[in-house]
């Protein structure tokens, strides 16, 4: 009687040590896979960016100060890095390639954290 009672105390540790395990793989997963995009060659690009790299997006976050890079859909739906200039309210400046250009705030996918070069 005495072994299975030690059996059955020793499931919710096994339980625990799962759930904690999940967790892990889920934040693993949340900050490198999710909000990780590569950016193939294209003329658009930032001067600050060259072609090729792998770009860690934090998610929906909204650009703050000038000159932040961020990730924003264009009309045709391709992701393109771009420099923000400033804002008025609903629409943000942002600065692609030489070209500037005013966007609606839901275009923007993320604020660019580190841009890493393949």
């Amino acid at each position: 009687m005495a072994s299975t009672r030690n059996k059955d105390s020793r499931s919710p540790g096994i339980l625990w040590l799962w759930l904690v395990f999940l967790a892990l793989l889920l934040l693993l997963i949340k900050f490198f896979f999710i909000g990780t995009y590569y950016i193939e060659d294209n003329d658009a690009l930032p001067n600050n960016l060259s072609q090729g790299n792998l770009l860690i997006v934090s998610i929906q976050s909204k650009p703050k100060y000038e000159g932040d890079i961020v990730l924003i859909e264009l009309s045709n739906g391709e992701l393109v890095p771009a420099q923000f200039i400033s804002h008025r309210e609903g629409s943000y400046k942002v600065l692609i390639g030489d070209e500037t250009k005013w966007i609606k705030p839901k275009r923007i996918k993320g604020k660019v954290i580190k841009a890493i070069r393949l």
